[in-house]
């Protein structure tokens, strides 16, 4: 669950990544401001899950290498 640019990630890692970069996290209404985490009142308010939102992750951070996209090799970042 999350963004259309975490699911993308998911997939274009095939599965090994599941995360989301702070801006788009914080577009959900889900984000506490104050911590940068989820935030579980508004995620009770929406009847969200927590443990089913991605990893929150600075812009800049890892979001893992390419894998099993056809036509590029795999560990590409």
């Amino acid at each position: 669950m999350g963004t259309v640019d975490a699911w993308l990630l998911h997939r274009l890692t095939g599965g090994a990544t599941d995360a989301i970069e702070t801006g788009s996290a914080s577009r959900t209404q889900l984000l506490n401001l104050a911590t940068g985490e989820w935030d579980p009142e508004l995620a009770e308010v929406f009847d969200v899950p927590l443990e089913t939102l991605p990893e929150i992750t600075a812009s800049t951070g890892d979001f893992g290498r390419l894998r099993g996209v056809p036509g590029v090799p795999d560990g590409c970042r």
